[in-house]
């Protein structure tokens, strides 16, 4: 599927919009959809076996949607308009930072290819050297608190979860994974 980026916006906040694209197989797949509809709806008062088949129809052209990651808001507006749109905004799934965005105005690109590249930073991972003589002290599970010089006022709390096994001879230091 031969898809154009229209415009690149940028959040990561789920949700947010992330680029509105134009696909000629976007436009096929929404009027395919409200056409099942419209068949679905010129059943209604017909019989089950018929009713059942137009459903599935409805069914199978909105998954064929859901398969662009287009999002609910989206599809519920074309729901309610029953007007196919030139251009999908495609969002968000998560909450986190753009650390890179290839998604450039004009761009083509192809299903699988990596336009954002969008971090989940609610939960990291710190690895912390300790000396070989604090290990015996240090335990998975174990809670911890943490400063760093970057944040001089801020506090992050962690629970340690892996002891690396292997001490570094040259700083007598294991890693310690928080």
């Amino acid at each position: 599927q031969d898809v154009l980026v229209v415009q690149a916006h940028g959040d990561g906040k789920k949700g947010d919009a992330l680029m509105d694209v134009y696909s000629p197989e976007l436009i096929t797949a929404q009027q395919e959809y409200l056409i099942a509809v419209r068949g679905l709806q010129a059943v209604a008062d017909g019989d089950a076996d018929m009713r059942t088949a137009m459903q599935r129809l409805v069914t199978g052209a909105l998954q064929k949607l859901r398969n662009w990651d287009i999002a609910e808001g989206e599809l519920r507006r074309l729901q309610q308009t029953g007007a196919v749109q030139q251009y999908m905004t495609l969002r968000s799934k998560a909450d986190g930072i753009v650390l890179e965005k290839q998604a450039i105005m004009g761009q083509r690109f192809m299903s699988g290819e990596t336009l954002y590249q969008i971090a989940d930073l609610s939960s990291v991972w710190i690895l912390a050297d300790v000396f070989e003589q604090d290990l015996g002290m240090i335990h998975p599970g174990q809670l911890v608190t943490i400063r760093v010089d970057a944040y001089p006022d801020k506090v992050f709390n962690g629970e340690v979860a892996f002891i690396y096994p292997v001490v570094t001879p040259e700083t007598r230091t294991a890693i310690v994974r928080i």
